[in-house]
């Protein structure tokens, strides 16, 4: 079909844009005309301004014509009109600066025409079959995709019209504009393709949407902010999952500062929770890259890690009660404030960590923690990673429950950073090693202050530090945190690569990292290594960019399968896992049986089977159901 016309009944949304578009666009004609030839041209020579509508007509038979391209290019040259109008209504005066007036808003009307236009064709393209060519050579193909489309939409569409009831039309979303930003993963490595988009705003709302899904046997894809990294979260390319978005689910239910809790529901963000726990004179400790657009409920389902593991542990660790709909609808309250209840089995860790495969969390109560009298960072300089370790060492040993933090970045990762943020300059960049450390202290900063000097003065007279600085405000500690949370940023930039997520115990990771390294050397020469990581809690991010003169997607291509190969067999030779913090997704789920206890799986796949049955929530995440599962 010709994507620029169409020879197909028009639906009532397609003719009424096109009527709106064709009444703006002629009215703005005779007023170009009218205005600037007769009514009150400017002076002198104004008349010649009526030129102006001469674009405006060669528009019209588009308009007739239902031509796609003829809308699209409007919507956009339009805007000069606008802005002409805006700014005679603020510089003319009397009868001018009213029609000037006019012709702003008659812009914005016709603006608003053609979008609709292009969005009602969008919409009308997915429910209505292809018309009949008499070209053989592309009839069969065309007929049989959209016989297929057309039985898709006829099966499916009750249940877009129930849903539409339960939570009205405005939040079940079909139309593809609506839908990209849902189907396509952070990295941009995958997108798939949706049934509908459905944006509930209560559990209640939740649990229905779950039980007409249920019904018909469509699974569903539960979404908090969309930031994971192993495409957990996103519709697969069916085109038959409903995809449910958490983030109308954002209110912060209650802040129990007696109790050092708090109640929020699963689509807040983490950084509007870290605000409501301030606001209080309390402190939420989980803390990441993307705090400022992932949700808590996606935080739970991947059991997030983030930079104070080291001291505050994982969301799992700060989680003490969920609420979470089932498989079936139902509802598990489960919310509590409670550090201790010893009455059976403790439900909500089988959710934590579930990345949406056994129920959907909807909200949970939080521990909350007094507001460190003092944080304190300090930036070092190493010339290994053995060093590294030392220094975490004595960090544990002077610094003791204070530690908080602890980071380490190679040379390249911060070279990264500092070529495609040359504001963001590192300390110290010449060293092979950078750790940031963090201190949080109870007592003062003064004494926060004299036990991190003394740490680096020892640590410099052990031979493991090599040069240090203390950042002694808020800025240059931002500053030093923006530095390290900008290096995935970066590789973003640089190109597509191959990322890892992997845990060791930390005495491990220098000998894993020697060992990978070199044999890396031998697979793919001329890999870039980018290393980073909380080695505070054995967490690394041991990623590989391809060489400078090849391009990103065949290096990923060619070399990905092998690459992990290579990592996840040196990482589980050393007893560590594959996954730390970013979970399965469906990007490792095939590779997780090699690497896992075989009694482990069948568990899973046991636990599973009971609590979904049917495999309807977010099938293929985690793990994959065999036929006799």
């Amino acid at each position: 079909m010709n994507s620029n016309s169409t020879t197909t009944k028009p639906t009532q949304e397609v003719r009424l844009t096109q009527n709106a578009a064709l009444l703006s666009l002629l009215l703005l004609i005779v007023l170009c005309v009218a205005w600037e030839g007769s009514w009150a041209p400017l002076k002198p020579g104004g008349s010649w301004l009526a030129l102006k509508a001469l674009p405006l007509l060669f528009a019209v038979p588009g308009i007739f014509k239902r031509r796609l391209y003829t809308y699209r290019w409007l919507s956009l040259v339009i805007w000069l009109y606008f802005i002409e109008g805006v700014v005679r209504a603020y510089s003319d005066v009397g009868d001018s600066a009213r029609l000037a007036g006019l012709e702003t808003a008659l812009s914005v009307l016709l603006f608003m025409a053609c979008a609709g236009h292009v969005r009602a064709r969008f919409k009308a393209s997915l429910l209505a079959p292809e018309p009949p060519h008499k070209t053989p050579s592309t009839e069969p193909a065309f007929s049989q995709e959209n016989a297929s489309k057309a039985k898709q939409f006829q099966h499916s569409q009750p249940l877009i019209e129930e849903l539409k009831t339960l939570l009205g039309p405005q939040h079940v979303l079909t139309a593809p504009l609506d839908l990209m930003a849902y189907e396509q993963d952070w990295r941009k490595r995958s997108t798939g393709r949706s049934l509908c988009v459905v944006r509930p705003a209560s559990t209640l709302e939740v649990s229905q949407v779950v039980k007409a899904c249920a019904r018909r046997g469509v699974s569903i894809v539960p979404q908090g902010g969309n930031t994971g990294l192993v495409v957990g979260s996103t519709p697969d390319e069916s085109g038959q999952q409903v995809l449910l978005s958490l983030q109308r689910m954002k209110a912060v239910r209650a802040v129990y500062a007696d109790n050092l809790s708090i109640d929020v529901e699963a689509g807040c963000v983490l950084a509007q929770l870290q605000e409501a726990a301030s606001a209080a004179g309390l402190f939420f400790p989980l803390s990441l890259g993307s705090e400022g657009s992932c949700t808590i409920g996606g935080n739970l389902s991947t059991n997030a890690g983030g930079t104070q593991v080291l001291r505050y542990g994982n969301a799992r660790d700060l989680c003490l009660g969920l609420e979470v709909v089932l498989a079936n609808g139902e509802i598990l309250q489960g919310l509590s404030g409670l550090r201790k209840d010893n009455t059976g089995y403790d439900l909500k860790n089988l959710f934590i960590g579930s990345e949406g495969t056994l129920g959907i969390i909807t909200a949970a109560s939080l521990k909350l923690f007094p507001r460190p009298q003092s944080t304190l960072n300090a930036w070092a300089a190493l010339n290994s990673l053995e060093d590294c370790v030392l220094l975490l060492g004595l960090a544990h040993e002077k610094l003791g429950a204070g530690l908080s933090g602890f980071e380490v970045m190679n040379q390249y990762a911060l070279g990264l950073v500092g070529k495609h943020f040359p504001t963001l300059k590192a300390p110290f960049q010449a060293y092979p090693w950078c750790a940031l450390m963090e201190l949080s202290d109870n007592e003062s900063h003064e004494h926060a202050h004299t036990q991190l000097l003394a740490l680096l003065e020892l640590a410099m007279e052990q031979g493991c530090v090599q040069n240090a600085t203390v950042a002694e405000n808020l800025s240059k500690a931002a500053q030093m945190w923006h530095i390290r949370e900008s290096i995935t940023l970066a590789q973003a930039q640089e190109g597509l690569n191959v990322k890892h997520d992997i845990s060791l115990s930390a005495a491990s990771i220098p000998a894993f990292v020697e060992q990978t390294d070199r044999e890396l050397t031998e697979l793919a020469p001329g890999s870039r290594l980018i290393n980073f990581g909380h080695l505070g809690d054995g967490n690394l991010h041991y990623n590989v960019q391809g060489p400078e003169d090849t391009n990103s997607a065949d290096f990923l291509r060619d070399f990905e399968s092998p690459i992990n190969d290579l990592v996840h067999r040196n990482v589980f030779a050393l007893g560590g896992s594959i996954s730390a913090e970013h979970g399965i997704g469906s990007l490792k789920v095939d590779t997780l049986p090699h690497y896992k206890d075989p009694q482990a799986l069948a568990l899973m796949r046991r636990l599973k089977n009971s609590l979904d049955p049917e495999n309807i929530l977010n099938p293929g995440r985690v793990i994959r159901m065999s036929p006799h599962a």
